[in-house]
């Protein structure tokens, strides 16, 4: 019999702030590459 899968560890603070800043870099680039295509197309 297999052992059942341990829950993973609940997420520090640390990786919670990192996790928010990835995220928040990521919707930026997006919103960049979104305003220079619209920009540069038509």
């Amino acid at each position: 019999m297999t052992s059942p899968r341990e829950s993973p560890a609940p997420a520090t603070p640390t990786f919670r702030t990192t996790l928010i800043r990835v995220m928040a870099v990521q919707v930026g680039a997006v919103l960049l590459l979104w305003l220079l295509q619209s920009h540069y197309t038509a």
